[in-house]
């Protein structure tokens, strides 16, 4: 063994007695905690953060996005894990102080292990025409509180349209063809105020008109109808679930077979839609949107309190009442002139134009007044067939519901009819509806001032709640009842 070997043995041999004395002694096995400079340093993580983007067939997320007019933009980000707040950044050109457009609070997040979103309508941000130019722009969201660095960055270009493509609104969202399944669960009746203290004894009658092209057909006017529906409950006496003891405060649970309503509806007007550039929508004279503000849902409830009306005449009224606001809304719409029919479309359909005290408010055939509101002038109109007379809250003249039958009942033999509350009701559009992330309250007010006349308590006043909701939903199969659904069918 040559001496350049053995010296390079023992130097092998003295490193291994090293190491295991280094690593095994009491003394140098102990970790040594060493201080970095300005502190511990601490690895923060990088939240993702995307913008939807959306094309012809389906919707998905991105980092950049195009742009062809200024609008509203839909980013998540996330998960956010246990931040307290956060804010949204807009730049130009650079992420930098300098090149920054605004910075905006975002709402805490309810779930630190989900994605949240937020929007940005860069109207008033950016330029309202490109031009011949190309503007970049950049989004980043900075968390405040636990242990996340400032997000990734959305790029948006905004620049003029050069392509031969055009989406139109059935491109982008193809969806709007199709049937929407709606649903209508009136929940829970509140008496406010009672007709008759410790025993009172309401029922309802509600309705449900879907205004929708389903029936109503913009090409052939004079061959459409409009659906009135009536509740799936026969009786109307006693379809409020009432004891002995209800009074003013009691609340009543509405059962499902009296409260609940749904159907497919689908846009008024689809054959007449113009398939504009969604870049030119002040040139485009009926658009996607304006036919789901045209579309309509109508939630109505007559409410009554019984006394001694018989069973068979309260059923037969209710029919009759269904019948005579199917042939008013089928009149209504039929009555439409083309010119009217476009501007509704153009438009959309505002429900407070029937409650509207302005002068000159126009609707179904009608116009208001000083004195007289669109509704007062339908109420009017329903007194042919003793509608009328539901709805203001006067006494149920019997014989005028009921023609031919043996049993003729009439205030001068003692008989004490139902007493009417009242009349409510309220609109809802196809957009509304088609927008909602989750059911929307319904609540219609019923209020009845004077209750003086024939057989009845006294002058005091008459107040009821009904609570619900309308939502979109889906059919199950195997289940009678459609099941909410709790996101928009689009941005």
């Amino acid at each position: 063994m040559t001496k350049d070997l053995w010296r390079r043995l023992n130097f092998l041999a003295a490193a291994v007695f090293m190491l295991f004395w280094w690593t095994t002694s009491p003394v140098m096995a102990q970790p040594v905690m060493r201080k970095a400079v300005g502190g511990p340093r601490v690895l923060k993580k990088i939240p993702n953060l995307e913008v939807q983007l959306q094309n012809k067939e389906f919707i998905n997320w991105g980092k950049e996005i195009v742009i062809y007019t200024p609008r509203e933009l839909i980013f998540r980000w996330g998960p956010p894990g246990s931040v307290t707040s956060a804010r949204w950044e807009l730049y130009q050109d650079q992420v930098e102080i300098g090149n920054r457009l605004d910075s905006v609070a975002i709402p805490a997040a309810t779930d630190p292990t989900a994605q949240q979103w937020f929007k940005i309508n860069l109207n008033g941000y950016i330029p309202t025409a490109p031009g011949g130019n190309t503007y970049i722009y950049y989004v980043r969201v900075v968390p405040n509180g636990g242990n996340l660095a400032n997000s990734s960055v959305v790029k948006i270009i905004y620049r003029g349209d050069t392509s031969d493509t055009k989406f139109s609104d059935f491109g982008l969202y193809p969806e709007l063809q199709l049937p929407m399944r709606v649903k209508v669960q009136l929940q829970n009746f509140h008496i406010i105020r009672a007709d008759e203290e410790d025993d009172e004894e309401p029922y309802i009658i509600p309705l449900v008109a879907w205004m929708d092209g389903t029936t109503i057909d913009a090409a052939n006017i004079p061959t459409s109808t409009v659906r009135v529906d009536r509740a799936f409950q026969h009786e109307v006496h006693g379809n409020l679930p009432v004891s002995n003891s209800q009074g003013s405060g009691s609340s009543i649970s509405i059962p499902v077979n009296v409260g609940h309503f749904e159907e497919d509806i689908q846009l008024i007007g689809l054959n007449l839609i113009n398939h504009c550039d969604p870049g030119d929508m002040k040139n485009c004279l009926i658009t996607m949107q304006k036919l789901m503000n045209a579309t309509t849902v109508w939630v109505m409830v007559i409410a009554l309190e019984e006394d001694e009306s018989p069973d068979d005449v309260i059923n037969t009224v209710r029919h009759q009442i269904v019948d005579e606001f199917q042939k008013q809304f089928t009149e209504c719409v039929t009555g439409l002139s083309f010119a009217e029919l476009l501007d509704m479309l153009r438009n959309g359909f505002d429900g407070d134009v029937v409650t509207d005290t302005t002068p000159g408010r126009q609707f179904c055939g009608f116009t208001s007044t000083e004195d007289e509101t669109i509704l007062d002038q339908l109420v009017a109109k329903f007194k042919a067939f003793a509608v009328g007379e539901v709805i203001e809250g006067t006494l149920i003249d019997i014989t005028s519901f009921i023609q031919g039958i043996n049993q003729v009942y009439s205030l001068n033999q003692g008989f004490d009819s139902d007493d009417v509350i009242g009349f409510g009701f309220q609109v809802f559009t196809f957009d509304d509806i088609a927008r909602a992330d989750g059911p929307i309250p319904v609540t219609i007010r019923i209020r009845k001032a004077d209750n003086s006349g024939v057989a009845t308590a006294g002058i005091h006043q008459v107040e009821y709640e009904i609570q619900g909701i309308i939502t979109r939903c889906n059919k199950v199969p195997g289940k009678s009842i459609c099941e909410n659904v709790d996101e928009p069918l689009f941005p």
